[in-house]
């Protein structure tokens, strides 16, 4: 004999999620900047070098003197001639004085007066004789710089990041439902045993 049974399918129910993200988006503008640069002072003083020459030792080694110059050295040179022409002429008479002793001084004279000498010898020269005999000084001038730097002036004005961040979407709906049946199995009898 057959009892009957119950017999139970069930379905769990479904659910379905659909979400939406969105990008996040980021913009930054760039930030203003002014910079302003006055123009500094400057002053520059200059005082001149100074150059000198002396060509006075040259143009008299040249005998190109001036005439003051030049009338002190011939009077100088003059007396000392007159000097030294005395003295030669004191001397040469005395030694004509002692001719009577035998002694030749005609022709000692006339080898201190030249006569005998052979003619001067003829040589070239520099003129001026030296290189040196131009004097150079030099004094270097002086150069003062000042100068005054001004101040620079820079503002920055930022500006804010502009973010958009778009809401996340999630939709939950159900895409199975929940099911229960319930059959009852072997509800007929066999009578045929």
């Amino acid at each position: 004999m057959q009892v009957p049974q119950i017999q139970m399918n069930s379905q769990t129910a479904q659910i379905g999620m659909q979400s939406q993200r969105p990008q996040m988006q980021v913009q930054q503008p760039e930030a203003d900047l002014s910079i302003q640069q006055q123009h500094g002072g400057m002053t520059i003083h200059k005082q001149d070098g100074q150059l000198s020459i002396d060509q006075s030792q040259a143009f008299a080694e040249a005998n190109l003197i001036g005439p003051l110059r030049s009338s002190d050295e011939f009077a100088a040179q003059a007396s000392q001639a007159a000097f030294q022409y005395a003295a030669k002429v004191a001397q040469q008479g005395e030694m004509l004085k002692q001719i009577e002793s035998g002694q030749p001084a005609i022709p000692e004279i006339a080898r201190q007066d030249g006569i005998l000498d052979p003619p001067p010898q003829v040589t070239h020269g520099w003129m001026p004789s030296s290189a040196f005999s131009v004097q150079f000084d030099y004094n270097a001038g002086d150069i003062n710089v000042d100068a005054q730097p001004d101040n620079l002036d820079i503002h920055v004005n930022k500006n804010d990041p502009m973010i958009d961040i778009p809401r996340w979407q999630r939709d939950v709906y159900l895409e199975q439902k929940n099911n229960l049946t319930i059959d009852v199995v072997g509800t007929n009898v066999n009578r045929h045993l």
